[in-house]
């Protein structure tokens, strides 16, 4: 598969200038080749940083992350039709050296068949510190389902994205179809192959309060598939999954096993 040269800068916050301390929020990314311009941002993990940077408020650093979050998102509307020069040459801009509270590292190159693989993989090494854990049972069925749906060759591809106003309500959800800037589908894997029923339970009523919140406070019609793992054949335990699947299903949602790729490739292609 043909590779294409990204070039990526981390996004860094670093609220003290007399101190040069600062800490990684977010990646942007482009691949002028492909005509991407894409980025992510720590919107909701707060603490880390406010524990980080002592006296800080958790305004300060949301504040700083929706300005940030808001000129990216105009850059990227403004660069679509760009060509793969002028693409670049806006990159090089947008991270030029800054003295401001949100900053940007020196430019780094990659070269990756999958920008948006590239951007999440990126994002958790130098934000979310992904190499000092081990990978939970849903981050790895996460990561299944996006390989799977990436072979469906769809036009518009799956991402990580946000549902709704990140600045009032929103949820962020790993898989989400966005047409013409509007998101029309989602798909939610959910492992719910706890040891205890009561992590079984903890782990189904977080996801049944966010699919209220998703349909009941965003207001969001769209299409959602949750494919469910980890389905036990003891009695007592897939009593209590059946359970907590019933109660998701409340929610407008279709459900299917996580192993079922011809439904997952139907919702995703109809």
């Amino acid at each position: 598969m043909k590779k294409f040269a990204c070039r990526y800068a981390l996004i860094q916050f670093m609220p003290y200038s007399e101190t040069g301390e600062f800490a990684n929020i977010g990646v942007l990314l482009v691949c002028p080749q492909t005509g991407h311009w894409i980025y992510k941002l720590e919107t909701q993990k707060h603490k880390r940083y406010t524990d980080f940077f002592n006296e800080l408020t958790h305004a300060v650093y949301r504040d700083a992350v929706h300005t940030i979050e808001a000129e990216l998102k105009r850059l990227q509307k403004v660069n679509i039709n760009f060509t793969p020069d002028s693409l670049l040459n806006a990159f090089n801009i947008a991270v030029h050296p800054r003295e401001a509270i949100i900053r940007f590292s020196e430019p780094r190159g990659r070269l990756t068949d999958n920008p948006e693989q590239e951007l999440a993989t990126i994002f958790n090494h130098y934000v979310e510190f992904g190499f000092l854990r081990n990978e939970s049972p849903e981050q790895k069925l996460v990561k299944r389902i996006y390989e799977l749906v990436k072979t469906f060759e769809l036009k518009a591809p799956f991402k990580e994205e946000h549902i709704g106003d990140p600045n009032i309500v929103s949820l962020q959800l790993p898989l989400v179809q966005v047409i013409n800037e509007k998101p029309v589908k989602a798909i939610k894997p959910l492992y719910l192959g706890q040891a205890k029923i009561n992590d079984i339970y903890s782990h189904g009523e977080q996801w049944e309060g966010k699919l209220k919140r998703l349909r009941n406070k965003i207001g969001w019609e769209g299409q959602l598939l949750i494919t469910v793992d980890g389905l036990s054949e003891k009695l007592e335990i897939r009593k209590a999954q059946d359970e907590m699947i019933k109660e998701l299903t409340q929610y407008q949602v279709t459900i299917e096993s996580a192993n079922a790729e011809d439904k997952l490739k139907e919702f995703c292609i109809h």
